[in-house]
């Protein structure tokens, strides 16, 4: 493609303004003319020559402009034909109209017949088909009959039972990229060579070559574009167009790194962040991580978040986060270092603010910390806690001991804490404790092993 001055493209960026005028000035006319005809307001017919004067005036600046938008490349070439010789011709058909109806064109024939109507009509069909091309470009070949009712669908995903059976690309990635891809980046509208309503063509890259490179997210040219920053020239999706939320751009790193950007990685296959865990639940409508549709488990049902004690126990120094919207579930974290000896006693009336939503706390981390054990107590007092982090924490055997009562607990981790043996005994009798994590422990292997072959317990060890 020859080099285009950046005026010209400049110019080009307002055809999708002036279009909408000819498309209104000229279906205003046919609704004049038919008024006309089938009406008794006989007056209107004087307005339908200046309706069409603007409409083909404007539909002139309209192909100007358009043909200046298609020199910046990236568009299916019969496509952009189609849609540039339907948009000559529906202008000069609508000079053609105003000539005849305003008198300046006179053929005896055409007057005798008085061919307004049927004239103003085959311009409005062509006006549609112009139309239809200029959406087939922006948005894609099946934009107009994408959900007309008796067309043949593209089949559903098969509903999920668990949650990790979900295959990220399909169920997660796709419809991302769908929202928020596509509409550039399609079988017509090619913008930098790269098309993505389809993996096979996505993964044939753009101009500038693969946008993403298997397990490599800092070498994948897909991220870098998405992580610039707002106002950068290359931002993906570009300024004017609904950027990616964090939760997005974390599911597609997942995707890279750990499905090794494939379309057959399951959630399940790997160890998948909370973030992007969360939002895979949000967006299948799971209740919450590992709980599924059809699964005997049900989550708590809790109050909305009131805002004025999250803004206390923000302030206290922990973070908050709401693990689906509006289901009043949250997570608590804490920063590492935060408590120490000398500021234990303050901490310790700091977690008094975790009260009035202690029913709600779904996860959480306080892992990095000196926890005393009246900090325990209030941990305990979790009722519906799934997940629990103490790693690198002060916690002992007998702090432990004080979260037996923890009956929702599903994971925990004690990582590099000075817990031993004897801890063993609790965790086992723990009932919905699924998975702990006790490697750089005083735990031997011997006693895990022992531990395991009367317990459903999977322990990593590290060992």
């Amino acid at each position: 493609m020859q080099e285009v001055s950046d005026f010209v493209l400049f110019l080009g960026r307002f055809h999708p303004l002036v279009v909408h005028l000819p498309i209104g000035f000229l279906m205003f006319a046919l609704i004049l003319e038919l008024a006309d005809n089938f009406t008794k307001m006989k007056h209107l017919n004087a307005a339908v020559p200046l309706a069409l004067l603007f409409g083909a005036i404007s539909g002139t600046v309209a192909c100007i402009l358009g043909y200046m938008l298609s020199q910046s490349g990236g568009y299916d070439e019969d496509m952009l034909n189609g849609h540039f010789w339907f948009g000559i011709g529906t202008t000069l058909l609508a000079f053609f109209a105003w000539a005849l109806k305003s008198g300046v064109l006179k053929i005896a024939i055409l007057q005798k017949a008085k061919p307004n109507l049927a004239l103003l009509t085959v311009m409005v069909i062509l006006l549609s088909v112009t139309g239809h091309y200029g959406g087939n470009l922006t948005h894609g070949e099946d934009y107009l009959v994408k959900y007309a009712p008796f067309r043949e669908k593209e089949e559903p995903l098969p509903q999920l039972a668990k949650l990790e059976e979900a295959t990220v690309y399909p169920y997660l990635v796709k419809p991302v990229f769908e929202a928020k891809c596509v509409s550039c980046h399609n079988e017509s509208k090619k913008k930098g060579g790269l098309a993505m309503h389809t993996f096979e063509a996505m993964a044939l890259g753009g101009d500038g070559g693969a946008i993403f490179t298997a397990g490599d997210v800092e070498g994948s040219e897909l991220i870098r574009r998405i992580t610039l920053p707002e106002h950068h020239d290359d931002v993906m999706p570009p300024e004017g167009k609904t950027p990616l939320t964090e939760q997005e751009s974390a599911l597609i790193k997942f995707w890279i790194e750990h499905g090794q950007a494939n379309e057959v990685a399951t959630l399940g296959a790997t160890e998948v962040p909370e973030d992007v865990l969360a939002y895979a639940a949000s967006t299948l409508g799971f209740a919450a991580a590992g709980v599924g549709k059809g699964s005997s488990e049900v989550l708590p049902t809790a109050n909305p978040l009131n805002m004025n004690v999250v803004n206390t126990i923000t302030a206290a120094g922990f973070k908050v986060r709401e693990l689906i919207d509006g289901s009043g579930l949250v997570e608590i974290t804490l920063d590492d270092n935060k408590i120490n000896a000398s500021n234990m006693s303050e901490w310790e009336e700091h977690f008094q603010s975790l009260t009035p939503v202690k029913d709600q706390i779904l996860w959480a981390d306080f892992g990095g910390n000196e926890l005393s054990d009246a900090i325990m107590v209030q941990i305990s007092g979790f009722t519906n806690l799934r997940k629990l982090v103490l790693d690198n924490t002060s916690i002992t055997d007998a702090t432990i001991q004080l979260l037996a009562s923890l009956n929702s607990l599903e994971s925990l981790n004690v990582y590099k804490t000075n817990v031993t043996n004897n801890v063993l005994p609790v965790l086992k009798e723990m009932p919905n404790l699924k998975k702990v994590y006790i490697w750089q422990t005083q735990v031997n292997a011997d006693a895990v092993e022992q531990l395991l072959e009367n317990s459903k317990l999977e322990i990593i060890s590290g060992v």
